[in-house]
């Protein structure tokens, strides 16, 4: 803060620490932390610098730098003892308000998590027994039987509910996706085939469009059929009779943090409900969180948050738009998709080197190497991108640094040998000196290692010795 008299105060180091940590427990430090200590109406000249008073503690600003800039030696006064002893035990009570609210936090998922172990067994359970009783008991009378068909909606509200609950926690404790290979046609086909019977039951048609075939995407196929279960499910449940709903699939071409760009898609979920109002619309993801009128209706406002922390994993997103009185439309982004494969220039003499490095400095040197040999290098972060541009690209070579992220260096090689039938390419670990190849070359898709620094003479005899490997390897199946 500033006066009006445009009065400052200057704070030392350890002075500066304790602001910064003061702004940000009270949550008022913005992202560019070093504006606060360092933006000023007017600078001081040199001659107000050296008479400078001060004359509070709510008209701190450090122009420590600009000072230094211009010579002046500040000579730092104490500022009245009251006031910073008084602030200093404010902060003091919010750090320790701070640790006991984290404290409670943690004690709270811990019980939840084991409550929610706890229920899941006898909650199948009773799910099983009251299912046994209605197939195979023939005494009951009608009323009997409504209370047992009740009662067993309710439990399998319940194993819903503890389901949600394990995956919020499993997602915050960092769940990693099990990535696969699956064909988006055929997963979308199954998943209608699934919820048409489901909508018919109450007179609504579920119509499934898609214009794609043969589109694979790189997914956890449990995880996003529980996503897309939700949005089926929700659809069904907020359509009147009578009415459709649709589930549709389409491409684009998108882009991401700067990458150039390439085929995405995006699957929806129409329905002809009552729609959403859009105060509501962005509220539906918070956890708990119900739209008031539809408050009535079965459930907890968990599902939707769990979706949306699905669509987070596979680097994608959730999102609605709605017209109140006519109905909502839920989309999924997939950015993982391994499309058809580029079509190559005919003019194009060039090999493709496609480099694969989480470290972007080791990424763009590799790349700059292979360059300078001649090749057109092409770059992948991780291994999910590794798979999508070795399918798009064709390359000639691929090579692997770093550990990679997401997906790891090993299963990335696995679909790219064996699902995109691609084992002509050759893919090579490139190993800083003093490591050894971490498997076994029999087993392993990795074809090879290279060395750090790279050699190109090192790289043809890996590139000749892959070529006798694999006419071996044919000659055999043969």
């Amino acid at each position: 803060h500033i006066s009006k008299e445009h009065q400052y105060i200057f704070f030392s180091d350890p002075d500066l620490r304790w602001v910064r940590k003061v702004l940000d427990v009270m949550g008022l430090l913005p992202e560019n932390t070093s504006r606060v200590f360092s933006w000023v109406y007017e600078i001081p000249q040199e001659d107000q610098l050296r008479n400078l008073e001060p004359s509070g503690i709510d008209e701190v600003i450090c122009i420590r730098d600009r000072a230094e800039e211009m010579g002046v030696r500040l000579e730092l006064r104490s500022i009245r003892s009251y006031q910073k002893g008084e602030l200093k035990r404010q902060v003091r009570e919010l750090l320790m308000k701070e640790a006991r609210a984290e404290t409670v936090l943690s004690q709270r998922e811990e019980f939840l998590s084991v409550c929610a172990h706890d229920l899941r067994s006898p909650l199948g359970l009773i799910h099983s027994s009251l299912s046994l009783l209605l197939t195979e008991s023939k005494n009951l009378n009608s009323t009997q039987e409504e209370l047992v068909e009740r009662s067993k909606r309710q439990s399998e509200h319940g194993i819903r509910l503890v389901n949600d609950l394990l995956d919020v926690m499993a997602y915050e404790q960092g769940l990693k996706p099990d990535y696969q290979l699956v064909d988006m046609d055929q997963f979308l086909r199954d998943l209608y085939k699934d919820y048409a019977f489901q909508a018919k039951q109450k007179d609504i048609e579920l119509k499934y469009d898609n214009s794609l075939s043969h589109w694979k995407v790189l997914m956890d196929p449990d995880r996003i059929h529980q996503l897309l279960q939700n949005l089926l499910v929700n659809a069904i449940k907020f359509t009147e009779p009578g009415k459709r709903i649709y589930l549709s699939v389409f491409s684009f071409k998108g882009r991401r943090r700067g990458d150039p760009p390439y085929p995405m898609l995006i699957v929806g979920v129409r329905d002809e409900g009552r729609g959403i109002p859009e105060e509501e619309a962005q509220k539906i993801f918070n956890r708990f969180s119900q739209i008031k009128d539809y408050s009535r209706m079965e459930g907890r406002g968990l599902g939707l948050s769990v979706a949306k922390q699905i669509s987070h994993l596979h680097d994608g997103n959730l999102w609605v738009k709605s017209v109140e009185g006519e109905g909502s439309t839920f989309f999924v982004l997939f950015p993982h998709v391994v499309s058809e494969p580029k079509k190559q220039e005919k003019d194009s003499k060039k090999q493709k080197i496609l480099v694969v490095d989480s470290e972007k400095e080791q990424r763009l040197l590799l790349s700059d190497v292979v360059s300078r040999w001649g090749f057109e290098a092409l770059q992948a972060k991780d291994g999910i991108e590794m798979v999508t541009l070795a399918n798009f690209y064709q390359p000639n070579v691929v090579l692997v640094g770093s550990k990679l992220p997401k997906l790891t260096d090993e299963n990335a090689a696995k679909i790219i040998k064996e699902q995109l039938k691609m084992d002509h390419v050759p893919i090579f670990a490139c190993l800083a000196p003093g490591t050894v190849f971490p498997v076994n070359r029999e087993n392993s898709p990795i074809d090879g290692s290279l060395r750090l620094p790279l050699d190109r003479l090192h790289l043809e005899r890996a590139l000749n010795q892959f070529q006798e490997d694999l006419k071996k390897k044919r000659k055999k199946a043969a």
